[in-house]
């Protein structure tokens, strides 16, 4: 997948969906610190940046959404033997609800690794539209983990949610 491009259109724009490299970083780390309350250090994205294109010696990796070569949103993912988690995704507030979240997620999918059967994320319970999206593209509600996320004024269920994966031919990142 180092060498990955695939384009994702809004209504008027396309983006560039790639595989997230070091120099992205401190962009992703600061369109994290503007969307979340638990942002990420650039150190943390730059780690899930690592080059490498065998999964079994680096199971964690990110893609980027990029516009006029500035990075417009991410998803950090990481694959444990049938399990591909999401780690992290988050849009530039400016291009949210634009389909970039889920031409992000559709690509991780799409590309998941071989053998892998299920595709698992957690979310905040007060985010509804990051669930609503999560829901259309398939993705069950199995749970919660309760108190799991920090807020200013005190704790956040995290809900707990997963899709199965269908087992298709070769493909891989």
């Amino acid at each position: 997948m180092a060498g990955l491009t695939q384009a994702a259109s809004s209504p008027s724009v396309t983006y560039l969906i790639r595989r997230a490299c070091a120099r992205d970083a401190a962009a992703m780390s600061a369109i994290d610190g503007r969307v979340s309350l638990t942002a990420w250090s650039e150190g943390q994205f730059r780690a899930a940046c690592a080059e490498s294109s065998d999964l079994q010696q680096h199971r964690e990796y990110a893609l980027v959404a990029e516009h006029d070569e500035q990075v417009q949103g991410f998803v950090v993912c990481q694959v444990v033997f049938d399990e591909l988690s999401i780690l992290n995704v988050a849009v530039s507030p400016a291009k949210q609800r634009q389909g970039i979240a889920r031409a992000l997620l559709n690509q991780v999918l799409a590309t998941a690794p071989t053998g892998v059967l299920r595709c698992l994320l957690d979310v905040r319970e007060s985010n509804v539209a990051a669930r609503a999206l999560y829901r259309k593209m398939g993705f069950d509600e199995d749970g919660l983990r309760r108190n799991y996320y920090t807020r200013p004024e005190g704790r956040e269920d995290a809900v707990l949610m997963s899709l199965q994966v269908p087992d298709r031919d070769s493909k891989g990142i």
